[in-house]
């Protein structure tokens, strides 16, 4: 498997050094819905509780249309939303394939299909048996099918790095060939690929996910994904040398008022501590903001109320 469009720690850790990674600049209105003078309408699939769903909406895209087999997530998803778009729909049966088409195509054209399909088979907590058969694994098999039919402008899917490794990369690369050309003659996809830290866009938490993504118009490329943060990891970790090409993230880390990157601690110490078995009701914050990120939460819970 060629993984060449991978990050590789040097690599990255030189665009940090150079300035080439800009954090984005957190804010109350983060994850609100936004506006763009062109509507961009986007379907999913496999949408869980909507977490990819607020993403977008805050990249002004409209949701018309996402799919889930859990209903439970279904009945989250249309809760939070601003409009109750979830169905459920099981995407491996005909039924579910028939009416995710009968449905999309009264939308008319889709600028973006974004898919999360269940990471379970891929992930590093299945003990590195990726070889044992895993029914999740079907629902990512079928996702160019789905292309192939519904014909979007560009495709988004969101999954667990060790899919790369997985089935010694003959998984990935099939899922790659096939978002490449999904079925229609002429129906051609230029597709790339990138790992992302979490952390570095926003999120209190080391979390590493891959994206997919696939377009029409070859000029449409995923952005860096920043530097490699594992050598801090590691460092904080055991109490070792920060890198020196590191330390600038390293302060930006532990300054509880810079909200570019932001820990655990800094994201819930406000939060009050309870007991095993305590009452599930809603509690006043433990303390006043402590941290630019608990600041901002606590605006955007105002203002969630106000619109």
């Amino acid at each position: 498997m060629n993984n060449k469009h991978l990050p590789k720690t040097k690599d990255s850790q030189r665009l940090f050094a150079a300035g080439a990674w800009k954090p984005p600049a957190l804010h109350p209105f983060s994850w609100f819905p936004q506006e763009t003078e062109t509507e961009m309408v986007a379907v999913e699939l496999c949408c869980g509780m909507g977490g990819i769903g607020i993403g977008l909406r805050s990249l002004g895209f409209r949701i018309a249309r996402a799919y889930d087999s859990w209903d439970r997530a279904v009945k989250i998803y249309n809760h939070n939303a601003p409009e109750a778009v979830a169905v459920q729909c099981d995407l491996l049966e005909d039924a579910g394939y028939k009416k995710v088409l009968s449905e999309c195509r009264k939308i008319g054209g889709i600028d973006l299909l974004a898919a999360g399909p269940p990471c379970k088979g891929f992930s590093q907590l299945v003990n590195g048996k990726h070889h044992m058969p895993n029914p999740h694994n079907r629902v990512l098999e079928v996702i160019p099918e789905y292309v192939a039919a519904l014909k979007p402008e560009r495709v988004l899917i969101e999954n667990v790095p060790d899919l790369i490794r997985h089935a010694k990369g003959r998984t990935f690369a099939n899922l790659i060939r096939r978002l490449q050309a999904p079925g229609p003659r002429r129906l051609k996809y230029y597709v790339s690929y990138q790992v992302y830290d979490a952390a570095l866009f926003g999120t209190p938490q080391a979390r590493k996910r891959l994206l997919i993504l696939a377009v029409k118009d070859s000029s449409e490329q995923l952005p860096s994904p920043g530097p490699d943060l594992s050598p801090l990891y590691a460092a904080i970790r055991h109490n070792g040398r920060i890198p020196p090409l590191l330390q600038e993230y390293m302060n930006i880390l532990r300054d509880d008022w810079d909200a570019r990157i932001v820990s655990a601690g800094q994201a819930l110490s406000d939060i009050p501590s309870l007991d095993p078995g305590a009452e599930e009701i809603p509690r006043p914050y433990a303390s006043k903001p402590k941290s630019a990120f608990q600041q901002i939460m606590v605006v955007s819970r105002i203002l969630c109320k106000i619109f």
